[in-house]
């Protein structure tokens, strides 16, 4: 036989739910996945990432720069924060057996290309749209999407990749940005209060010459690491046969096994270098420079800043942080401190749900007794999603 619960008896049941709801420490009933990360104190993080290379045998490069995309992702940063620029489409290529597709490693277990939102693609990556970007002189009908939605408080980390030589970083493998261009458009965000840190990241053939332009009053908090320094080459880690290419750079896969291996959340841009610098494994010398004065290695300088938070053993589909009703980052000891409420919670839930089943809607004739059911189905949707 059908239940034969009232109405009145329903509401009781979801009153009692939002009451135990509200008890909840505001922490955990009002955590969400964090769209920006960085913390209150360092600002939101934000990111341009810019592969400048194309055809096929370069493929490597826009691997580089997907690898990097995806670990901000992993990490909590939202795509409205991220600016990815390919200079050409790999995964499309007619060359490419795995059409559709990008890896960045023999095994192919992970298709970089997966739920990727690319903002400029192909003949759209240029010097001029690189430097546009950072700037904000964008013409008017340039979208959203494709801006850097910066504040004097924010984070910003900047990986470019490609080609270099001296002082100087290949678009296209036609026209090149220079180090005097980058110390002039870095001033002018300072300028403009459009940045509070800035972690720049260059993986190419004589990384490190492209801060010699810089200064520390004309680029103040920003931080430079190149790959390589003056006469020296960036090298590929591997290739892969079955591609026919190589996938990935030694040093952006030195970043990649920093944040599996060691990086810990006080790991300092100090640590990363430390981390990532093997002259044996990298066949050449990381370069770094510092806009932070009285700081000439990073060593107050904190990765998640750029790289965004992590809770450890929380993540949300496998990254990014919970966050409480005010910002506040919510550990995983005062989660655990609440688990009786929770419990409860899941229990009233459970209870709710199973009367509903067996409810003859049949017998409903007016328009609130639905709205009742709906409203047990939404408050126990929204709890579930809570916990």
């Amino acid at each position: 036989m059908r239940s034969t619960i009232t109405l009145n008896s329903l509401l009781i049941r979801l009153s009692l739910l939002s009451l135990l709801l509200l008890l909840l420490p505001p922490s955990l009933s009002s955590s969400s996945p964090s769209s920006s990360t960085g913390g209150a104190t360092a600002g939101a993080t934000h990111a341009v990432i810019v592969s400048t290379s194309r055809y096929w045998f370069n493929y490597r490069h826009a691997s580089n720069a997907l690898s990097i995309y995806h670990l901000l992702k992993s990490r909590g940063v939202h795509d409205d924060n991220i600016v990815l620029m390919l200079a050409d489409d790999m995964p499309n290529n007619v060359r490419n057996v795995e059409t559709g597709k990008m890896y960045g490693e023999r095994s192919r277990v992970n298709d970089l290309y997966k739920d990727v939102q690319v903002d400029y693609n192909g003949r759209d990556v240029t010097v001029e749209t690189f430097l546009q970007v950072l700037s904000g002189r964008h013409s008017p009908s340039t979208p959203p999407g494709r801006r850097l939605h910066t504040t004097p408080t924010s984070n910003v980390l900047i990986y470019l990749t490609g080609h270099g030589g001296s002082e100087f970083l290949k678009f296209q493998d036609s026209t090149e940005v220079s180090s005097q261009d980058l110390s002039l458009v870095f001033s002018e965000m300072n300028l403009l209060q459009r940045y509070g840190k800035i972690l720049l990241i260059v993986d190419t053939c004589q990384a490190g010459t492209l801060s010699d332009s810089f200064t520390v009053s004309s680029v103040p908090n920003l931080f430079f690491i190149g790959s390589s320094s003056k006469d020296e080459n960036s090298y590929a880690h591997h290739t892969d046969s079955y591609l026919g290419v190589a996938v990935i750079d030694r040093y952006t896969r030195a970043i990649l096994e920093f944040f599996q291996r060691r990086y810990e959340r006080e790991s300092t841009v100090k640590d990363f270098i430390e981390g990532t610098d093997d002259e044996k494994k990298l066949r050449a010398r990381v370069s770094w420079w510092s806009g932070f004065e009285g700081d000439e290695k990073g060593a107050g300088v904190l990765l998640r800043w750029f790289f965004g938070n992590e809770v450890k053993g929380v993540g949300i589909n496998g990254g990014g942080v919970l966050k409480g009703g005010g910002g506040e980052e919510v550990g995983i000891e005062e989660i655990n401190s609440h688990k009786e409420e929770v419990e409860e919670v899941k229990d009233v839930i459970g209870a709710i749900v199973e009367e509903v089943e067996y409810y003859d809607i049949e017998e409903v004739r007016r328009f609130n007794y639905l709205l009742g059911i709906a409203g047990v189905f939404i408050a126990a949707s929204v709890a579930w999603e809570v916990l």
